[in-house]
């Protein structure tokens, strides 16, 4: 287990913690978070929004 950890730290810092979320978001089945990215891609000119807020998830802000 350790050795699996070290393996990763080449990764980028969010990457580990971003799966993690997505796997516990898919194990308990379709989550507010899927249904609100679903209701935002309903139309063309939210898609900026949609990517605006998975950046968000992930902690990048830029």
């Amino acid at each position: 287990m350790s050795r699996h950890i070290i393996d990763q730290t080449h990764k980028p810092a969010g990457s580990a913690r971003l799966r993690h979320y997505l796997a516990i978001e898919r194990a308990s089945g379709r989550s507010s978070v899927w249904d609100r990215l679903d209701r935002s891609r309903k139309g063309p000119k939210d898609a900026s929004r949609v990517k605006q807020f998975l950046r968000v998830e992930r902690g990048q802000n830029a």
